[in-house]
């Protein structure tokens, strides 16, 4: 399985059913499309005033609250989702994906599954699963 690492709080929206489409620079590597890949939520940290002004924000347009930052994971596999489509255009998504949009490049999400954290160093880019992280995420090689 493959996995993708995403700042939070945005590795905590997909695993909790939010965003629902990942903006890249680029397209994921040929054969991707339809499989489902792991959610890693990155080490990195942003500043916590920023976290306020994404919290903010969502509440404001979305009605979403998150949590503290001190009460997610960080560096570990959050989720898995099958990826549904590559866009490039918003005007291919139904208003609640165009929101989460701002390309270039949207990975559209779907069967999204939040799972227990998992601890495990992640990498940029697409990047396989170690056979441990791999056993407990319950994917097969």
């Amino acid at each position: 399985m493959l996995a993708l690492t995403i700042w939070q709080p945005w590795a905590w929206l997909i695993a909790n059913g939010h965003k629902l489409v990942e903006n890249r620079e680029w397209p994921p590597p040929p054969g991707v499309l339809g499989q489902t890949i792991a959610i890693h939520a990155g080490l990195k940290r942003i500043p916590i005033g920023d976290w306020y002004s994404i919290q903010g924000a969502l509440e404001i347009d979305r009605g979403i609250i998150l949590p503290p930052r001190e009460s997610v994971p960080f560096g570990a596999i959050v989720a898995t989702a099958r990826l549904a489509a590559i866009i490039r255009n918003a005007g291919e998504l139904s208003d609640d994906q165009r929101y989460w949009f701002n390309g270039p490049v949207g990975w559209v999400l779907e069967n999204v599954r939040a799972i227990e954290p998992i601890p495990v160093k992640g990498a940029q880019g697409l990047w396989r699963v170690d056979d441990s992280a791999l056993r407990k995420v319950g994917g097969r090689r």
